[in-house]
């Protein structure tokens, strides 16, 4: 019964949000899983007592087969961008397309410092997962109702699509999805300069 009410606590933030449900019921799963085996071993000893004891080492087999296989799978997950959410996005096909909202992440939040708001397009979905991402690993959040500092948009957004003319994309980013751009009004004196004789 503990390692269930373990499991409950750990998956309980699902009732109130999904999008970070590979953070929540990835580390729950082992606690219902020891929890139910608690609960059904004394019935799984019966049956088994009842069995011969060629078909006791047959089920035996099996299950050590079918638990290296699992270790297996999990294993080969190592050192993946993700962790546990290239877990689930592995078994969703969605490996590649994780790899690359990570490595955007990584770049903004070296440039973004921690603890910053930073805007984003009308057009940027609310459920994107560069969202909880930011959150995670740069602790970044995100803005969709006024104008910051900082401004995130979609590869495909030129500067005529932005909110004002107030601001340049960042140079020297190797992003793949995404575009960063700064407000001008944010820069000092040599920076201007800098950016209007470009």
């Amino acid at each position: 019964v503990f390692y269930i009410i373990v499991g409950f606590c750990a998956s309980i933030p699902l009732l109130i949000s999904l999008k970070q449900h590979p953070n929540y019921i990835v580390p729950s799963i082992p606690f219902f899983v020891m929890g139910l085996s608690v609960i059904i071993a004394p019935f799984i000893k019966g049956i088994l007592e009842k069995l011969k004891s060629r078909t006791v080492r047959r089920l035996r087999v099996f299950s050590i087969i079918i638990f290296s296989l699992s270790l297996l799978f999990s294993f080969s997950f190592i050192g993946k961008s993700g962790g546990a959410d290239g877990l689930i996005a592995g078994i969703l096909g969605k490996q590649s397309q994780n790899k690359e909202i990570l490595h955007d992440v990584y770049i903004l939040s070296s440039i973004i410092p921690e603890g910053t708001i930073i805007s984003v397009h009308k057009t940027f979905p609310r459920d994107s997962e560069i969202r909880n991402y930011l959150g995670r690993i740069g602790y970044i959040a995100i803005d969709w109702n006024s104008e910051q500092e900082f401004l995130l948009t979609d590869n495909n957004k030129s500067l005529e699509d932005l909110p004002s003319d107030e601001y340049y994309e960042v140079p020297n980013l190797t992003l793949i999805k995404y575009r960063l751009f700064k407000r001008i009004k944010q820069l000092d004196s040599p920076q201007r300069a800098k950016l209007n004789s470009n």
